[in-house]
C-alpha cells in the first residue's frame, strides 16, 4: 500500500476537541479523545478506535449535487465533542485528521482515505470516517480491499443506489458502489450489496435494473417503516462475514437531515432507522463505518450535524463494547 501524502493530509488542531467538565472523571467524548499527528512517526494502538474526515465534496460537484460536504468532518467534531460518554479504560479514542483535496484530483484524495483506512486496519484498531460526499466510500474501500482478500459485505444505508456509470473515468458521489462492484470484478471477488432506505423517485429504473444485475439487495424505505420485522429479517442473512457499513444522512427524512445535497420529504425517522444500524453495528465482524453527505451550510441550528454526532458516539460505544 502507498505512503500517506502529505499534500492531501491535515491533522485535527487538539483545541477542537473541548467541552463541559463535569466532575474529575472522564465524562464526555473530548475527554478520551487523542489527536494524532500521521506527519511523523506514531504508532496507533490495537483495538483504538480511530476518526478519520474525508473534507472533499469534489464528487458531489461532479454529480452536480449542492457541494458543501467536505465541511462535514469539522461540523461533527464540533457536536461530538461535549457528547457524554463512559468508556472502559482500555479503550483508545483517536482523532487520525483529515484528508483533504486541494484540487480537483479527487481519485488521488480516494487514494490517501485508503492508505489512511489501511494503515488503520493494519495496526488492528477500527476506522471511522467522516465524511465528505458519498465519494468517501469508495476511498474507504480501497483501503479494505488492500487489507484483506477475505469476502466484504457491504451495507448502505442510502435513498440512493450510488450505482451510477463511471463517466470517462472520472466517479462521483453517486458512482461509488459501481467502482467498488468494478474493482472486484477485477480482482475475481464476489461484490455483496445492500441499501437500506432507497426511494423510488430517487432512482431510476435503469438504476434499479444495475442493482439487480449485481445482484444487489435493497429495501424501500416504506418497506423499512411498514415492515420493519420482516425487513430485518431479511437484513441479517446479509451480515454474514466481514461487513462495511457506510451511512448517508439522506436516507433520513429532510425534517431530520436538511443540511445534505439531497433532502428526502419521505424519508425515515431516526427511530426507525437506528434499529437497522445497532444490528449492523453489533456485528462481530464489522471492519469499517463512514457516515457521508453532512453539508453544514444546509443544516438548520446544526440538526444534521447533532445527528451525525449522535451515531458516531453510537458507533464508537457499539466497538467498545467488543473490547
Amino acid at each position: 500500500m502507498l505512503q500517506l501524502n502529505l499534500h492531501h493530509y491535515s491533522p485535527t488542531d487538539p483545541q477542537v476537541w473541548k467541552g463541559r467538565v463535569d466532575s474529575e472523571k472522564k465524562e464526555r467524548v473530548f475527554q478520551y479523545m487523542q489527536s494524532l499527528d500521521l506527519s511523523g512517526p506514531v504508532a496507533i494502538p490495537p483495538k483504538a478506535i480511530c476518526l478519520c474526515g474525508f473534507s472533499v465534496d469534489e464528487g458531489v460537484r461532479r454529480n452536480s449535487g449542492r457541494p458543501g460536504a467536505k465541511e462535514g468532518p469539522a461540523a461533527i467534531r464540533k457536536q461530538l465533542a461535549n457528547l457524554c460518554l463512559n468508556l472502559p479504560p482500555s479503550v483508545a479514542l483517536l482523532d487520525m485528521g483529515d484528508i483533504q483535496c486541494p484540487d480537483t484530483n479527487l481519485e488521488a484524495a480516494q487514494t490517501q482515505l485508503g492508505v489512511l483506512v489501511h494503515r488503520i486496519l493494519s495496526a488492528g484498531a477500527f476506522p471511522v470516517v467522516m465524511g465528505g460526499g458519498h465519494e468517501t466510500a469508495f476511498g474507504t474501500y480501497q483501503g479494505l480491499h488492500a487489507f484483506t482478500d477475505e469476502p466484504l459485505s457491504i451495507c448502505n444505508f442510502d435513498a440512493h443506489f450510488d450505482l451510477r456509470p463511471v463517466l470517462n473515468g472520472k466517479g462521483t458521489s453517486g458512482t461509488p458502489f459501481t467502482q467498488i462492484a468494478e474493482t472486484c470484478a477485477q480482482d475475481q471477488r464476489e461484490f455483496f450489496y445492500t441499501c437500506i432506505g432507497i426511494q423510488p423517485s430517487c432512482n431510476t429504473e435503469s438504476l434499479f435494473a444495475r442493482s439487480r444485475s449485481y445482484q444487489a439487495q435493497y429495501f424501500l424505505a416504506e418497506d423499512v417503516a411498514a415492515k420493519p420485522k420482516e425487513t430485518m429479517s431479511q437484513l441479517r442473512t446479509r451480515l454474514d462475514g466481514n461487513l462495511y457499513v457506510s451511512f448517508c444522512l439522506d436516507v433520513l427524512h429532510a425534517s431530520q437531515a436538511p443540511g445534505v445535497s439531497a433532502p428526502q420529504t419521505l424519508g425515515l425517522s431516526a427511530w426507525q432507522i437506528l434499529p437497522f444500524l445497532d444490528t449492523c453495528l453489533a456485528s462481530s465482524s464489522l471492519l469499517a463505518f463512514d457516515l457521508v453527505e453532512l453539508a453544514p451550510c444546509y443544516d438548520q441550528q446544526e440538526i444534521t450535524a447533532k445527528f451525525s454526532a449522535e451515531i458516531i458516539r453510537k458507533v464508537i460505544i457499539a466497538q467498545s463494547q467488543k473490547q
